[in-house]
């Protein structure tokens, strides 16, 4: 899939101080003419556009996750007032615990955050220690 254009003009000026009027580099504010093209510049683009598309991700899968919290609180105290016979709106955490011990079931665990691998921070490289050269003096031939 190719990459989507921002529209969005070069935030550049001439020298006779009119807008340049080329159209920004991806995630940048300039052309290729005015440091688009620059290897910092596209670097410093590159993680924003990735670190922009991360956030989006994560915001998703949070909110994701806060409605699966909020429909597993429903169920488990649906199940309580059910079991127990009183009303939803006087349901405690306790009266939670006690439904599913009288019951004999065990309470459904909770959601987990899915560990999405866009999550991920790259592990920084191992430790190698540097091998010392072998030593004449110390192998016991003297």
């Amino acid at each position: 899939m190719a990459k989507k254009r921002q529209a969005r003009l070069c935030g550049a000026r001439r020298t006779d101080g009119e807008p340049c009027g080329g159209w920004a580099m991806l995630a940048q504010d300039v052309c290729a003419a005015h440091g688009g093209k620059a290897e910092r510049a596209k670097q410093a683009a590159y993680r924003r556009h990735v670190e922009a598309r991360l956030r989006r991700a994560f915001e998703h899968d949070w909110a994701q996750f806060q409605t699966e919290v909020f429909e597993w609180n429903v169920r488990r105290v649906a199940f309580a007032a059910v079991t127990l016979g009183i009303p939803v709106e006087k349901v405690t955490e306790a009266d939670v615990w006690w439904a599913y011990s009288e019951a004999g079931r065990k309470s459904p665990p909770p959601p987990e955050l899915r560990r999405d691998r866009r999550f991920k921070t790259p592990s920084p490289p191992a430790y190698k220690p540097k091998r010392r050269a072998a030593n004449s003096s110390t192998n016991g031939a003297e």
